[in-house]
């Protein structure tokens, strides 16, 4: 089937038909993008050919579009006169551009044809023009997949039309509001709407051409009328409309013809629309004519005349679409009908969250299941007809699917809202949400030319047979150089048993025994202690890649970094490819929304599996401290990054592998360029020769400690190198294979993190700070020199000798066993006696503002025989008595050298602390306006006391409060407060009086004459306080039946006013109403008001601000 639709709100004659039969999920990576007028770096698209893209946060953005991102296509293959349509496709609401290639002029756009929100323009080629196919967005800053599509007509009959140029004057005057025409093998099928108003007689639309001659279709009171001179349907002939389908203003109708009784042969017709005298008494010029072209049996055909075009989501359990959530919410657009039943979306949620669904847009009855892997049904709902769906509960980690399904023969378009709120309590103060960014990122892995060519051995383990004496020496020397040492002697046992490193990659060969045995025969090696596939919304993260397995054994394989480590396999990489991808394996990309939820797991289970790194060997772009911030918005990693690291999770990052497309400008892709990642560089540990690589990086010779040539780099944002080129380990086959890449390094560093920890806790009785672990890592580090160290001009040693531009600056290399004896030497003396406690702490007031300075006063005492020298008093701010290091930190003291001897005390000391300001997170959970203040001395354990029991002091209680101003926003008031219209009018005349925290009352100004007012009365107040009362009253100034202003009923229980109480810090209101400050932030998402509430006779919306 074909169609046409005239709509007044186009400019043009809008055509539509399904896609050629093509895998919507296949993807291209296209991002090389041809700025403005220039065709150089656009992919190129044939005739007749269709590509699926993926439209990201990395792409170009749109010279004449501004916030929208672009993603541009040199259209080949067409000829001077060839008359093209293009159709752009998408999961979001789409805009397409064609544009003159040699000057960047657009030449044509189009949006939301035949009511979708995809796009289609159809264009004839003129001589010595070039065209480029743009993608872009209709809202800024959109992303996700599409399919562009150029057809020839010529090729494709069941798509050719022409453009009406008087389509303007028509839609001004005619009396079709809308009208579609589909041709489905013989029948004819019209859908029109008409205006309420319409003057029945006078508006035409005419069908002509083949050998029966034409007809003449004229909406008329309870019918279409056709006439013409064509057999069966000469003089008048009525089709009746009955009643109709209502619309807002006008009716929709429809009816059917047989193409060959009206047109006999003919393979096509021309139409044209006009008006001899429409509904403002005004006639319209005759349309140019369009080219209706009967299909045939190679003609594209769309079943369903109502089917939309924008549906590519899965239709089955195994195929379903895989979405991120938000905390903000993510909306997709979805189409179910009789030939698409259902729809299905697979999404990963890494920690318990509150959850929120809503199905909004229907047109037709539609039901909604909420599903886990194994198919069990969690929630189902059903609509009626225009109805919506909402699911509102709380969800734990896991996989989990959606499905959108109708029994409806019309279909119906609908939007899928998916919000979610984590529930993760932080120790940084940072409020965890979800960004769901759909942005993607890559592998960090540099494909080493030669090594393509290279047979990758399938091996069982280092103790097959299949495994000759060298191979089972090169995987050892993999790591030997830098972890020489860590073997044998005093840390033969430091192995990293008991501790647990997280992976986030394409997920790890389950059963490789690299990883250990299986001793419950579950098909897992017992190191592996959780898995997870957040990209695909499983529960099975087997790696398909190669990449995650050999990241992973790394890290912890029997003869890696930590090899009696634990392993959590997070797969954050989809197992699923396209054939017909043309660039790169789709499995190459990840997308940050996943990433996002294997952080939150990782958070929500620190302790649960004494998680002590976190690997991330993939990432995007180029950053440097300049523009950081950037990365950091757009992916929406930033706080679970910072919270990783309050908690003690030391989170490593891969530098990246485009220093050489990036023309040698220094910067690291993102994550690890975030202040709380480190960020590892890759170096050679040996001589391996000569290099090349496909970002088109060469090394022309090789040797120790050389810096990758691939390998990204930046002064401040490097933290380390590491070996990272032919790198011997696992595959996802239960062999192995050599790597090379910034991925290969970071995961030395992660499994370095693990010894450090177990070492630390051995021997110093705690963990190191991240910060610390880096200090140390830099100070224990081997210096490797990038560039010509001697200046002179030649290579000598150890220096590149690549087609790179070199920094010249110095950076380190880590060193395990260098790293090891710095943790020995921060062991305190341990023949000295010291035993050091906390006395006498009292705070200078008992009431603090938030944000504000406070003295406390303290005594630190020792009853040992030794002087413990310098040592830390750290302060912490705490909502119950227990003071902990999980505490808010304040602010650290140090007693100095001297101040505190043998058997004795420190007399009394002075400090000035701060609280945090008051728009923190963490007031959100002082909602009693109580806090303690409290301290730690020597928090690390640093001085080697006999007892560290007695550290802690006790806490002394604090009344908190928030100053600040508060103000109210009345947005609408809604009600009749005159329903008789007695005396003056029968429409409220409305004004409010406010009162905020017992003061004074305010008045607004009065909107009359009206009974749904959006008047943005504001009344504000400074105050100070916990919870703040708000007392809101609504008149009617009419006068009403006794003279006196009417007082409107918006307290939904006993009373007429709305008394609320606002809690400065959760946010949360009470009183009348009780609305948490959670529901509040989503109610603001979708640009609700803050609080809504409606009483006997009247309803308000109003919003709360504190600032």
């Amino acid at each position: 089937m074909i169609f046409f639709r005239f709509n007044e709100d186009a400019s043009i004659f809008d055509a539509a038909s399904s896609l050629p039969n093509s895998d919507p999920f296949a993807t291209n990576s296209n991002n090389n993008n041809s700025p403005v007028g220039i065709s150089e770096g656009a992919e190129l698209i044939e005739v007749n050919q269709t590509i699926t893209g993926y439209l990201s946060q990395t792409d170009l953005n749109n010279p004449t579009l501004t916030g929208k991102f672009k993603d541009d296509y040199l259209l080949t293959g067409v000829l001077p006169g060839q008359e093209i349509l293009v159709e752009l496709n998408s999961t979001f609401d789409n805009f397409l551009q064609l544009v003159d290639a040699s000057t960047g002029e657009v030449v044509s756009v189009n949006n939301d044809f035949a009511g979708t929100r995809n796009s289609q323009i159809e264009f004839t080629a003129e001589e010595n023009i070039d065209y480029i196919l743009r993608a872009s967005s209709y809202r800024p800053r959109a992303t996700g997949k599409y399919n562009i599509t150029a057809f020839s007509k010529v090729e494709t009959p069941g798509l050719s039309f022409a453009y009406d140029n008087n389509e303007k004057n028509i839609s001004d005057n005619q009396d079709f509001k809308s009208l579609k025409v589909a041709v489905d093998g013989d029948t004819v099928k019209v859908e029109a709407e008409t205006y309420g108003d319409w003057s029945p007689g006078f508006s035409h639309f005419y069908f002509t051409g083949g050998d029966n001659g034409q007809i003449d279709i004229i909406p008329s009171d309870t019918r279409f009328r056709i006439r013409g001179a064509t057999p069966g349907y000469s003089g008048w002939f009525g089709v009746n409309l009955g009643e109709g389908t209502p619309t807002v203003d006008g009716s929709k109708y429809s009816f059917e013809f047989s193409w060959s009784e009206v047109f006999g042969d003919a393979t096509e017709v021309q139409t044209w629309l006009f008006s001899q005298e429409s509904r403002d008494g005004v006639g319209s010029p005759r349309g140019e004519k369009l080219k209706v072209i009967k299909p045939t049996d190679s003609t594209p055909v769309d079943p369903d005349i109502d089917s939309s075009s924008n549906d590519i989501v899965g239709n089955t359990f195994s195929e379903a679409r895989n979405v991120s959530v938000a905390s903000n919410g993510k909306t997709y657009e979805g189409w179910v009908g009789n030939n698409d039943s259902a729809d299905y979306y697979a999404f990963s949620l890494g920690a318990t969250n509150d959850f929120e669904l809503n199905l909004t847009d229907l047109d037709a009855d539609v039901s909604v299941e909420l599903l886990d892997t194994n198919g069990t049904v969690i929630e189902n709902y059903q609509s009626s007809s225009t109805g919506e769906i909402s699911i509102d509960r709380e969800l734990g980690a896991g996989a989990y699917r959606v499905r959108v399904s109708t029994s409806s023969d019309e279909g119906t378009d609908y939007d899928l809202n998916l919000a979610v709120t984590p529930k993760i309590q932080t120790v940084s103060g940072v409020t965890i949400t979800t960004t769901g960014s759909d942005a993607r990122g890559t592998l960090s892995t540099a494909s080493s030319l030669p090594l393509l060519n290279i047979e990758e051995p399938s091996l069982a383990s280092l103790d097959s047979d299949r495994l000759n004496q060298d191979e089972k020496e090169a995987i050892k020397e993999a790591i030997a150089d830098t972890f020489r040492g860590m073997r044998d002697g005093k840390f033969a046992n430091i192995k990293g048993q008991g501790y647990t490193a997280v992976v986030i990659d394409t997920g790890i060969d389950l059963d490789h025994p690299f990883f250990g045995p299986d001793r419950n025969n579950d098909g897992v090696a017992d190191r592996i202690i959780y898995h997870q596939d957040f990209a695909d919304g499983l529960m099975d993260a087997s790696d398909v890649h190669n990449h995650g397995s050999h990241v992973a054994s790394i890290i912890a394989s029997e003869d890696g970094v930590a090899p009696r480590a634990n392993i959590a396999a997070l797969k954050v990489f989809t197992s699923f490819d396209n054939p017909d991808t043309r660039l790169r394996d789709e499995r190459d990309f990840f997308e940050w929304g996943d990433l996002e939820q294997a952080l939150q797991w990782a958070l929500n289970n620190v302790e649960t599996h004494k998680i002590v790194s976190v690997n991330l060997s993939l990432g995007a772009g180029n950053y440097t401290p300049q523009n950081l911030n950037r990365a950091q918005t757009d992916y929406g990693i930033d706080d679970e990054l910072l919270e990783l690291r309050a908690r003690g999770v030391i989170v490593v990052g891969a530098s990246g592998n485009d220093f050489f497309p990036n023309n040698s400008v220094q910067g690291v892709a993102y994550p690890a360029a975030d202040p709380n990642v480190i960020s590892v560089g890759a170096v050679f540990d040996g001589d391996v020769g000569s290099r090349s690589w496909n970002s088109g990086a060469i090394a022309n010779t090789s040797g120790v400690d050389r810096i990758a040539p691939f390998s990204q780099r930046d002064s401040t944002l490097t933290d380390i190198f590491a070996p990272g080129v032919d790198i011997i380990g696992a595959d996802a086959d239960g062999g192995t294979v050599p790597m090379d890449g910034t991925s290969q390094a970071a995961p030395h560093i992660s499994g370095m993190a693990v010894l450090a920890q177990q070492l630390a806790e051995q021997e110093l009785n705690r963990t190191l700070e991240p910060t610390e672990f880096i200090q140390l890592l830099r100070n224990t580090g081997q210096q490797v020199f990038d560039g010509d160290e001697n200046r002179n001009r030649r290579v000598d040693g150890n220096e590149e000798d690549d087609n790179v531009t070199n920094t010249g600056l110095t950076f380190r290399r880590a060193d395990m066993l260098g790293l090891a004896n710095e943790i020995l030497d921060l062991r305190p003396p341990g023949d000295r006696d010291i035993d050091l406690s906390a006395l006498n702490l009292s705070l200078g007031q008992t009431t603090i503002n938030t944000g504000s300075n406070f003295n406390a006063n303290f005594q630190i005492q020792n009853t040992g025989f030794d002087d413990p020298g310098s040592f830390d008093v750290t302060f912490y701010l705490s909502n119950d008595k227990k003071i902990t290091t999980d505490d808010r930190k304040i602010e650290s003291y140090t007693v100095s050298d001297g101040k505190l001897g043998a058997s004795g005390s420190t007399g009394l000391l002075s400090v000035s602390l701060s609280l945090p300001n008051k728009t923190s997170p963490i007031w959100k959970s002082f909602g009693n306006g109580v806090g303690y203040i409290g301290m730690i001395v020597d928090r690390k354990n640093t001085v080697g006391e006999t007892n560290e029991g007695n550290n802690t002091s006790s806490a002394a209680r604090v009344n908190l409060r928030q100053s600040g101003r508060v103000s109210v926003t009345i947005d609408r008031v809604k009600g009749d407060l005159d329903p008789d219209g007695y005396l003056f009018t029968d429409k409220s005349d409305f004004y409010s009086v406010v009162s905020i925290n017992n003061g004074s009352e305010q008045r607004s100004a009065t909107r009359d004459s009206d009974n749904d007012v959006h008047p943005n009365w504001r009344f504000s107040r400074n105050v100070s306080g916990v919870n703040i009362p708000i007392d809101i009253k609504i008149f009617d100034s009419d006068g009403g039946l006794r003279f006196n202003d009417d007082r409107a009923d918006i307290d939904p229980g006993s009373g007429n006013d709305l008394n609320l109480l606002y809690n400065l810090f959760t946010g949360d209101v009470t009183r009348d109403l009780d609305i948490e400050f959670e529901e509040i932030k989503r109610r603001r998402t979708r640009d609700e008001s803050d609080i809504y509430s409606k009483g006997g006779n009247g309803e308000i919306w109003l919003s709360l601000d504190f600032s």
